[in-house]
C-alpha cells in the first residue's frame, strides 16, 4: 500500500498527507489507518495529535499485536509527564513484548518518569517483593556485568535491585542499590542520568547510613566520579573533598580509599588546567599509597601495587608535559615499571593500556635526550616482559616484528609485494638463498 511504502521510506510528511486524506472520507476510520496517522504524526513532530490517533486506533479495534502502538502512546504521554497514562499503556505494551521494558529504560521520551518508583518497578518486571538476598545478588551480577563492560545486563540488574528494594522498604538496601545504579548509567547511559540517580543515592544514604560514613563517602565519591565525566569539575571537587573528608575522618591518612580519592583529585585538577595542583595531589597520592603498602601483606597488597604502577606512571606523564628533564621523567617511569612487576611477580593482572602509556612515554623521554636510549631500551624491554611474561610467545613477537620491519624495508626499495611475499615465505622455512 502506498502507507506501507512511505512509511518504509521515512517519509512521513507523505504519510502524514495520505492518512489525514484516507480519515477525511465517509464511513468508520480503519483502525491500521488510525495507527499510521499517529506514527506520521509522532515523526513529524505534532504530538497531540498523535496521542489522539494512538489512542483512537486502540478504541477502534486496532489489535496492536507486537504492542508498538501502545508503546508508541506511552512515549507521546510520559513526554508530557502524565505518569499514569504513560505507565498503563507501557505495561500492555510490555506484556506483548518485554523489550519495550529495556526500550523504555533509554528511550528520552521517558525521561521525566526513569526516576519514578512505579516506572522502575514495570520495567524491572516486579509485582511481588523479592527476597532481600535476591536484590544483593542483583547488586553483585550488576557491578559483576559493570566490570565486563556489558552495559545493558548492567543497568537491567541495577534497575531490579533498586525496585526490589524498594518493594521490600529496605531503605538501607535501596540507598546500595541506588548508588550501583548510578554508577552503571554514567559510563553506559549517559552522565546526566547517573548524576540524577547518585544525587538520590546520596540523599538515601545520608538518612540511613548516619553511623556509617564510609558508605556515604563511597556514595559520594561515585556521584564525583559521575560529575567530573559530565565535566560538571566544580561539583567534581566538591563531591571528591566531601567523600575524602568523611574517609580522613574515619580512617585517617593511611587508607586506601584516601588514596583513589586524591587519585582522582589529582584527574580532575588536571581537566581543569591546574598541572601544579595536579601534580601535588599526584605526590599525596604516591605517599599514602606507600605507606598503606607497608601495612598489607599478600593479596591486600594487589591493587595498591597496581595503583602505585598507574599513578607513577601519571607523574612521569606530567612531568614530561611540564618539559622536566627527560632523566627525571625516565626515572620516575623506572619506578612505575617496578611497582608493575611487583605486582606481575605476585600474580595481578598488569592492564596493557598502563603499559603502553608507559612506552609512549619513555619513547617520547628518550626523543629529547638521545643518551638516554640504552636505558630507555632497557626500561621498554621490561614492560615488554610484562605484556609477553612466556619467553616463547615473546621470541614470536620479536620474529615477526623484524620480518616486518624488513618488509617495510623492501617496500621502500621498490621491491615488488610477490617479491616480498617470497622473501617472507624463505625466511620462514629458513632459506638462505
Amino acid at each position: 500500500s502506498l502507507r506501507w511504502l512511505y512509511s518504509s521510506q521515512s517519509d512521513y510528511e507523505s504519510l502524514h498527507r495520505i492518512v489525514q486524506e484516507q480519515l477525511q472520507q465517509t464511513g468508520t476510520p480503519d483502525p491500521v489507518v488510525l495507527k499510521d496517522a499517529g506514527l506520521a504524526a509522532t515523526f513529524t513532530q505534532r504530538h497531540a495529535e498523535a496521542i489522539e490517533s494512538y489512542r483512537a486506533a486502540i478504541d477502534a479495534g486496532y489489535a496492536d499485536e507486537n504492542g508498538l502502538c501502545h508503546f508508541n502512546l506511552a512515549c507521546e504521554v510520559a513526554r508530557l509527564g502524565e505518569k499514569e497514562p504513560a505507565l498503563a499503556a507501557l505495561s500492555v505494551a510490555i506484556e506483548r513484548d518485554e523489550d519495550f521494558a529495556e526500550k523504555a529504560r533509554n528511550d528520552d521520551y521517558f525521561a521525566q518518569l526513569w526516576a519514578d518508583r512505579d516506572f522502575r518497578l514495570l520495567v524491572a518486571g516486579l509485582k511481588q517483593a523479592p527476597e532481600a538476598e535476591e536484590v544483593e545478588r542483583a547488586i553483585s551480577h550488576s557491578l559483576g556485568y559493570q566490570m565486563r563492560g556489558e552495559g545493558e545486563e548492567a543497568i537491567e540488574r541495577g534497575e531490579f535491585a533498586v525496585a526490589g528494594a524498594e518493594l521490600l522498604g529496605d531503605e538501607r538496601l535501596r540507598a546500595r542499590a541506588l548508588r550501583q545504579l548510578g554508577q552503571v548509567l554514567t559510563y553506559h547511559a549517559s552522565p546526566e542520568r547517573g548524576r540524577a540517580v547518585l544525587r538520590e543515592a546520596v540523599t538515601a544514604g545520608d538518612a540511613v547510613f548516619t553511623d556509617e560514613p564510609l558508605e556515604r563517602a563511597r556514595t559520594l565519591h561515585s556521584l564525583g566520579q559521575c560529575e567530573h565525566a559530565a565535566q560538571a569539575f566544580a561539583a567534581a571537587r566538591e563531591s571528591y573533598t566531601a567523600a575524602l573528608e568523611l574517609r580522613r575522618a574515619t580512617q585517617g591518612e593511611v587508607d586506601f580509599e584516601v588514596a583513589i580519592t586524591l587519585g582522582d583529585l589529582a584527574r580532575l585538577a588536571g581537566d581543569r588546567g591546574e598541572p601544579e595542583e595536579m601534580l601535588s595531589l599526584q605526590v599525596q597520592t604516591s605517599d599514602t599509597l606507600h605507606a598503606v603498602l607497608e601495612t598489607q601483606e599478600g593479596d591486600d597488597r594487589l591493587d595498591t601495587l597496581l595503583n602505585l604502577g598507574l599513578n607513577e606512571g601519571n607523574r612521569a606523564s606530567t612531568a614530561l608535559s611540564a618539559g622536566e628533564p627527560a632523566e627525571g621523567v625516565l626515572q620516575r617511569a623506572e619506578i612505575a615499571t617496578q611497582f608493575l612487576e611487583e605486582l606481575s611477580a605476585a600474580d595481578g593482572r598488569v592492564p596493557a593500556s598502563a603499559l603502553l602509556r608507559l612506552r609512549k612515554v619513555i619513547a617520547e623521554a628518550a626523543g629529547k635526550e638521545p643518551e638516554l636510549g640504552e636505558r630507555a631500551f632497557e626500561v621498554a624491554h621490561r614492560l615488554f616482559v610484562l605484556e609477553f611474561p612466556d619467553p616463547v610467545v615473546r621470541q614470536h613477537k620479536l620474529y615477526w616484528n623484524r620480518l616486518r620491519g624488513a618488509a617495510f624495508e623492501l617496500l621502500d626499495m621498490g621491491a615488488e609485494e610477490t617479491e616480498i611475499a617470497a622473501a617472507i615465505a624463505r625466511a620462514v622455512r629458513g632459506d638462505e638463498a
